[in-house]
């Protein structure tokens, strides 16, 4: 007999892990994406993800390696903007331009970007650098990079190249080019001026010799050698009147722009009082009272030659407003006086603009007195002989000519002299020099990019074999489509181990999971009792036959009488376990051809019975739904303690449906990695429709490596027994403890 089995009174509950209520009142998770979820998708498509990171990871780092060296070297220069100013600047607007003129490279690096720039810059290569830096019959422009560095006027020209110092001559190639260009620019800007110049000195010479000619000829035809002392002193004082007014236009001219510019200043400037406090009882409070008249004192200078908004300024500012908040500290101080000055800086320019104002005013009032004069003495020289009038606008012409070629002579010498001597707008600060460690390619970024784009594609395919896998491969699944509790999961054993739990160690997991299952169904017959359970799946091969066996030998070692029926009159395997005919079984009993307790086999299991099929029926469904089998099954559970019905599978059959009928509780098969989940959507549908007694699942086949599972066998240990003999001549048995692979004698 087998002795009763003390595991039935542990506790024993079902593998679920987060609550969600069925209608039975079990609960199971219902989260569709979670941690667990994830790393069971990574358990069991590591070999995808893992072949699929490596095929990337190797066909990158293979190209990577088969790409050329490149090597880098920078060239640094600095621009600077054009220094020259426009004859019409005001001295006092450039100068408060220069204080807080920002300075910009983006039109230098354009320049610099220019594609005819590069080219002339690649075209200084000789064909054997070109070959040795970029393997070509022309430098590539696109190897050239043109960059400035932030808040400076500074400009890094980068090349890269096979030959680090080919990379090195282009760069500096590069930068001789641009201030090259640069210089024929600013020299072809001066000469067009200086053409322009000599143009106009020419057409000025011509016209001052055709105006002496004239004088000349008038001379001789009038015969006017020696005008009298009127004539000349009228048209000297006409000459002089006339340059007088373009003088006073001019300065009225200028007058306005000064005006101008001052008016914006003073709209800048802030009309800040500047307080001073005089403390007569408190020494403290005198000496800060002095440090702030210091500090103003320098401010005022300061600000005559920065601006208001300089740093020093500023500095002094700070200072004052730190001296102020201590002044303010010294609160027992008696204040005899308080003076108010404005800004030294705005009165200055008040006074500038006051002055500049009158002078304006003045020379309005020049102007128009020197208006009213010249056109006194033109009606006066109008009364004057014909030939003398004449004779003064002759001279007049003269004098003017020959003051304008005199400008232009100045001009011209001096456009001659800025042309020869034009220089570029920049310099280089440090020419390029070879670098001989190589910049491209990128072994170690190369690398982790591949990896993890190998990791982004295996992702993508491990999504997409999951997305079209239908197989259910863990317990949450098969427990959200069933809506009901998983009763136990077998792990799966290999084809070396045996399938019956009579022929492994009593502490193992897979014994252990029927020790569950048991338990399990006790509990679930606490309030009804289960004595007829049927074990059926939505597939074929997912291990019905061996589950039902063996479910059947651990109720017996519960000192129960149990009795396994085989009910899959389509393709019976329950006899091969039990190594028992079936030619005498179920079907036999029905048509009268043997009695129950002929067709009735004991197996080599103390306490369980087995019932074979017999010969199949053509038609099974009908053979299972008629009155004789319902009473013969009847029959049998009065007989026995427990009855299990061993099911063909539920998926296309009707068989399960009837069967279903007849027991207490049905198990539900599944094997973890096999069932599909709408084989096992449509046995739901088929049970629920007959109102089947489902009492739970049943996980076959379980990878007890997989995370998820394999704690609730973390604390197994399997105990292997040897007999060997003792000194006394008796048999001894020992017992070796292996836990998680390893071995210990106890």
């Amino acid at each position: 007999m087998i002795q009763h089995d003390p595991q039935l009174q542990s506790s024993s509950v079902p593998l679920t892990e987060t609550p969600q209520n069925f209608p039975g009142g079990e609960s199971v998770d219902t989260d569709a994406v979670n941690i667990h979820d994830v790393l069971d998708v990574i358990f069991r498509q590591r070999w995808i993800i893992l072949g699929t990171v490596l095929v990337v990871f190797i066909l990158g780092m293979a190209y990577t390696l088969a790409q050329p060296k490149k090597y880098e070297a920078t060239a640094t220069i600095l621009v600077s903007p054009s220094s020259a100013r426009s004859s019409a600047d005001i001295p006092i607007i450039s100068d408060l331009r220069a204080l807080t003129q920002e300075r910009s490279v983006d039109t230098q690096i354009e320049i610099l970007s220019s594609p005819d720039l590069l080219r002339e810059a690649c075209d200084q290569l000789t064909t054997a650098q070109i070959q040795a830096g970029f393997k070509s019959s022309k430098a590539p422009t696109d190897a050239i990079h043109i960059v400035g560095k932030k808040n400076t006027d500074i400009i890094l020209i980068t090349v890269q190249a096979l030959d680090p110092e080919i990379a090195s001559i282009l760069a500096n190639d590069v930068a001789d080019t641009y201030f090259e260009i640069d210089a024929r620019e600013n020299q072809k800007v001066t000469h067009e001026a200086f053409l322009e110049v000599q143009k106009s000195l020419v057409d000025v010479e011509q016209q001052l010799h055709e105006a002496n000619a004239r004088l000349a000829d008038y001379k001789e035809r009038t015969g006017l050698i020696a005008p009298d002392e009127q004539l000349t002193k009228m048209s000297e004082t006409l000459a002089d009147e006339e340059k007088a007014i373009i003088d006073t236009k001019t300065a009225l001219l200028a007058g306005s722009q000064s005006l101008a510019a001052l008016q914006h200043e003073m709209g800048r400037q802030k009309s800040d009082i500047i307080e001073t406090t005089q403390v007569t009882n408190n020494p403290r409070y005198a000496a800060i009272v002095a440090s702030i008249d210091d500090l103003q004192t320098q401010r005022t200078q300061l600000v005559q030659e920065y601006s208001p908004t300089s740093a020093e300024v500023r500095a002094v500012d700070a200072r004052m407003k730190e001296m102020q908040s201590r002044l303010k500290k010294v609160a027992d101080t008696i204040v005899s006086q308080q003076t108010h000055a404005l800004n030294p800086l705005q009165t200055e320019l008040l006074s500038s603009y006051t002055k500049a104002l009158v002078e304006q005013s003045a020379q309005t009032a020049r102007l128009q007195a020197l208006t009213l004069d010249y056109k006194a003495l033109k009606n006066v020289a109008m009364r004057l002989p014909k030939q003398e009038r004449d004779l003064s606008e002759y001279l007049q012409q003269v004098q003017l000519l020959t003051g304008t070629y005199n400008m232009l002579t100045t001009r011209y010498h001096e456009l001659l002299i800025s042309e020869k001597a034009t220089l570029a707008s920049g310099r280089t600060i440090s020419k390029a020099h070879p670098n001989g460690s190589p910049v491209s390619p990128k072994i170690r970024t190369n690398a982790v990019l591949f990896f993890f784009v190998g990791l982004l594609l295996a992702a993508g395919i491990t999504m997409v074999m999951e997305r079209i896998d239908d197989r259910v491969h863990d317990q949450i699944t098969a427990e959200n489509i069933a809506q009901t509790v998983t009763m136990t999961a077998v792990p799966e054993v290999t084809v070396e181990q045996s399938k019956l739990i009579t022929e492994v160690d009593r502490h193992s997991p897979f014994l252990e999971s029927f020790r569950v299952l048991r338990n399990n169904i006790a509990f679930t017959a606490i309030d009804q009792a289960v004595k007829t359970t049927a074990i059926t799946s939505p597939g074929p091969s997912e291990g019905k036959s061996t589950i039902s066996a063996n479910l059947a030998i651990i109720m017996a070692m519960d000192g129960k009488r149990v009795l396994v029926m085989d009910f899959d009159l389509h393709r019976p395997a329950m006899h091969n376990i039990f190594k028992r005919p079936r030619d005498v079984g179920f079907t036999s009993i029905l048509t009268g051809a043997t009695s129950l307790e002929q067709a009735i086999v004991a197996t080599d299991i103390p306490n369980v019975d087995f019932l074979p099929t017999g010969p199949l029926p053509p038609n099974p469904s009908e053979v299972l739904n008629s009155q004789a089998s319902r009473q013969l099954f009847q029959q049998l559970t009065d007989k026995y303690d427990a009855v299990v019905v061993d099911c063909p599978p539920c998926t296309k059959l009707s068989d399960v449906q009837v069967i279903s009928t007849l027991v207490d509780g049905v198990l539900l098969l599944l094997a973890l990695d096999r069932t599909l989940k709408t084989g096992l959507r449509m046995t739901m549908r088929a049970l629920r429709q007959v109102n089947a007694p489902i009492i739970g699942l049943v996980l076959n086949r379980m990878d007890i490596r997989n995370r998820r599972y394999g704690y609730y066998y973390s604390y197994y240990y399997s105990y292997v027994y040897a007999e060997r003999e003792g000194e006394d001549g008796t048999q001894v048995r020992e017992r070796s403890r292996t836990k998680k692979g390893s071995s210990k004698k106890q």
